[in-house]
């Protein structure tokens, strides 16, 4: 229990500051101690438990455990997926993956995905006193919760669990396709081939599992809840319909991957080209990276797309993976439940319950300390003035003319109590260095300013020091056009560890800090002042 505590604040502490676009170092942490398999191998664990286990206390939990406990023992998948989701946006942590669990990842994802499209519209099951999936269910009112027995309850916090960590499944899958050419080289074959994981989201589209209707009335599943969709927004793509075009548009336009594809035969572009009925105006200014999926669908209806020239070879070599494999063998399911019915579920489960609920509060506690809304309320109860104390930076790298895509954003603290002078001496680590080409995007109190930049790289890591100056300032907005100026300071790293793939060179400048200057407009009917420094930023 203390364990899925921790995990609990791990995962509330990830998801805060990746949407606070702060240092992100949860992920970082996970990823220096190769934990990241580790939490793979406990997601399979507890889907194996689920599978296997669970069954044979199921009459138990209802009889003689409050639902408060079970929904916590279901709900600590979808905590792990969760915090695996967060984690896999990032390239490095999927890279520092090993390849066995690469594997074991993308088979659980495949089985979620199979979950979603076989329970998502239809009956769970065809016999007495098993419930509808929730997803086409009506929402059941105060007089229906009242007289549903344990038993179902169960079933539908089993249910509920199983598609929000279905949901998690699909938004992983789609960043293994974002970073099938640079992590495990079985990787794009386990995807295509052995899972067929284009099959599994086509009909994601056709039928999706997260809209509904609902008494005349369409609703979509977001933010974790059903939600009314006005009529305006029907069309409106949604997060999870987004995360199925671009994990099908990168394993349908990388050429590596689509040659994989187009191996399977001509039976299977067929059924590709089922997405061709949904592409439309709409969808593509929403997504404009479909157009290339676009240009692929058309190659294939016209018989542009031949299949690629494989040769013959007798010998075929697939690595297996292990993991799940391992935690299978040799169980005797049954004796398993018994001993943790009298272990975890017999006597001591009410005092077990009580702690659970203290978990929960300590967690509810550290959300809301996590709310930044809350923390200015604070401070304007206070007396605090209420003046911008932060500046967003965001850096885009251009890949090539007119073309950019973000490299980099971070926030910068304004710390007024340092005097508005160079900064000298900071170290900075974790940060990601800035690309040689790109632009830069500092918003300051609802205003946005930005800034074009080419900076210098070394041709090999040894010729930093030599080729390259210690220290460079980066300048972002004017006073009189956009009203502040941010002056970054960027700092030479001695020993860069990325190298730029257009230009070769290596990236050594980092943000360091700053400085901020802002427009005094002066009293009414003044003419406005020069700029008045508010202080040098920090991290």
């Amino acid at each position: 229990m203390d364990q899925q505590e921790k995990l609990d604040r791990i995962n509330l502490q990830a998801h805060q500051s990746a949407q606070s676009r702060t240092d992100e170092f949860v992920v970082d942490a996970l990823v220096s101690s190769a934990k990241i398999s580790l939490l793979l191998h406990q997601q399979l664990v507890i889907e194996v438990w689920k599978g296997k286990v669970l069954d044979h206390l199921e009459e138990h939990l209802v009889n003689s455990v409050d639902s408060l406990t079970c929904y916590q023992l279901l709900y600590s998948e979808a905590v792990l997926a969760n915090l695996l989701e967060v984690c896999l946006y990032h390239e490095h942590a999927c890279q520092a993956m090993s390849e066995d669990a690469l594997l074991e990842l993308c088979d659980w994802c495949y089985r979620k995905l199979t979950f979603l499209n076989t329970c998502s519209n239809k009956v769970a099951a065809q016999e007495p006193g098993v419930i509808e999936y929730h997803v086409c269910c009506e929402p059941a009112n105060a007089q229906d919760l009242l007289a549903r027995q344990p038993k179902e309850d169960l079933q539908e916090q089993k249910l509920e669990v199983e598609f929000k960590t279905a949901l998690c499944a699909l938004t992983i899958v789609r960043y293994l396709t974002d970073h099938v050419n640079s992590v495990a080289l079985g990787l794009a074959t386990r995807l295509i081939s052995t899972n067929d994981t284009i099959s599994a989201l086509i009909p994601l589209l056709e039928r999706p599992p997260w809209r509904r209707r609902v008494k005349k009335q369409s609703q979509g599943y977001q933010d974790g809840q059903w939600q009314k969709l006005e009529p305006e927004d029907r069309l409106k793509l949604t997060l999870h319909e987004a995360q199925v075009w671009l994990a099908l548009s990168n394993l349908l336009v990388d050429p590596s991957c689509r040659a994989k594809v187009l191996q399977q035969g001509t039976h299977y572009s067929e059924s590709l080209l089922r997405l061709r009925r949904h592409m439309n105006e709409i969808l593509l200014d929403q997504l404009p990276v479909l157009a290339d999926l676009q240009r692929v669908l058309d190659e294939l209806a016209l018989g542009c797309a031949g299949v690629p020239y494989a040769a013959n070879s007798t010998l075929i070599i697939e690595q297996v993976p292990m993991i799940r494999a391992r935690i299978l063998e040799g169980k005797d399911w049954r004796a398993l439940a018994e001993e943790q019915k009298r272990n975890f579920f017999g006597a001591k489960a009410a005092a077990v319950s009580e702690l659970r609920m203290q978990s929960m509060l300590r967690n509810l506690e550290a959300m809301l300390d996590m709310q930044p809304d809350l923390a200015a309320d604070k401070e304007n109860a206070a007396g605090k003035s209420n003046v911008e104390s932060e500046v967003k930076v965001k850096v885009w790298s251009q890949v090539k003319e007119g073309v950019y895509e973000l490299w980099t954003d971070m926030v910068l603290r304004i710390d007024s109590s340092k005097a508005p002078e160079p900064l000298e001496g900071v170290q900075v680590q974790g940060t990601r260095p800035l690309p040689c080409n790109g632009k830069a995007v500092a918003i300051y109190g609802g205003s946005t300013a930005e800034a074009r930049f080419t900076l210098p790289v070394a041709s090999t890591q040894s010729a930093c020091t030599t080729e390259l100056a210690l220290v460079g300032w980066l300048t972002i907005g004017h006073l009189a056009t956009d009203g502040f100026a941010v002056q970054l300071k960027l700092l030479r790293a001695d020993k860069p560890q990325l190298r730029d793939k257009t230009e070769g060179g290596w990236l050594a400048y980092h943000i360091a800090g700053g400085a901020i200057t802002v427009r005094d407009t002066g009293k009414s009917g003044e003419a406005p002042e020069k700029g008045n420094p508010r202080g040098p930023l920090d991290f």
